[in-house]
């Protein structure tokens, strides 16, 4: 069986790459996983849906030919593989608003926010106003590194406010945290 040697800096970026080194050339098929999430679905059927429809499409490439890859699943690339092949996924990641089924009374008028396979919150000490009051607004989200935080993760700012991924929570110790923000 040939060594797979992946590289990436996922969940923080959508750019992987597997490179193939098997000792002599072989004959396989390779299965790549396409997130549910990377196609404008989100897992848990029809309870969440993002707000607007997803734009860009993940791209595969193999030795830097495009390939196609399926709406979703797995995509298959086999062929004979010599020392060096590589694949390259590329999966967009902006910052997408998640909003509940209308049946929720509680997420009524709010948004969560995701980006790439992360849910974002807000804790308390990361907002300008009250969480009760903190509204997502109409102006856009951009993302942050923050080095100095948990090895680098990616955050989202806000008009007054960052948000931090949800799995990071009450790592600066305890506090109110929110995940679902007023629209406006």
């Amino acid at each position: 069986m040939p060594e797979l040697i992946q590289e990436t800096d996922y969940p923080w970026d959508g750019e992987i790459r597997i490179t193939i080194r098997p000792e002599r050339p072989v004959r396989m098929r390779l299965m790549i996983r396409l997130p549910s999430w990377s196609h404008g679905q989100i897992m848990g059927g029809s309870l969440y849906r993002f707000e607007e429809p997803y734009g860009e499409a993940p791209t595969l490439r193999l030795n830097r030919a495009e390939v196609s890859a399926p709406a979703d699943g797995y995509a298959e690339v086999e062929r004979d593989w010599t020392d060096g092949d590589y694949v390259e996924m590329s999966l967009p990641m902006p910052v997408r608003k998640v909003i509940a089924d209308e049946r929720v009374e509680d997420c009524r008028g709010k948004s969560a926010l995701m980006r790439g396979p992360i849910v974002y919150c807000v804790e308390g000490r990361d907002a300008d106003e009250s969480l009760g009051d903190l509204s997502l607004g109409k102006n856009g989200l951009v993302t942050a590194r923050e080095p100095a935080f948990l090895g680098g993760v990616v955050a989202v700012r806000g008009p007054r406010f960052t948000a931090i991924p949800y799995c990071t929570w009450a790592n600066r110790g305890a506090g109110p945290m929110k995940v679902w923000l007023r629209n406006v």
